[in-house]
């Protein structure tokens, strides 16, 4: 049990890091950590994408917000792509 408590937080530093720094060319690494995690990680992911900005996370978010299974996520993407445009 130790492992992936371990793993889990290093995930969650090295996302800080990257949103911190916005090194755009992490976005790809991000959206695969967040994509086959929890509701939770995914949203984090977002606010993370766009935090970060780019191509790719715009990319990503348009993907999401027209076709995520979820509607809350559907939303979330929409809200952060739009957030990302204006900021451009």
């Amino acid at each position: 049990a130790l492992m992936p408590s371990y793993q889990d937080d290093l995930k969650v530093e090295w996302m800080r890091a990257v949103t911190a720094l916005k090194i755009e060319a992490a976005v790809p690494q991000l959206i695969d950590l967040v994509t086959r995690d929890t509701h939770n990680t995914l949203s984090t992911g977002i606010e993370r994408a766009v935090h970060i900005g780019g191509r790719v996370a715009e990319g990503w978010l348009f993907t999401l917000s027209t076709g995520h299974i979820s509607p809350v996520i559907r939303a979330e993407a929409e809200q952060g792509l739009k957030k990302l445009r204006e900021v451009r």
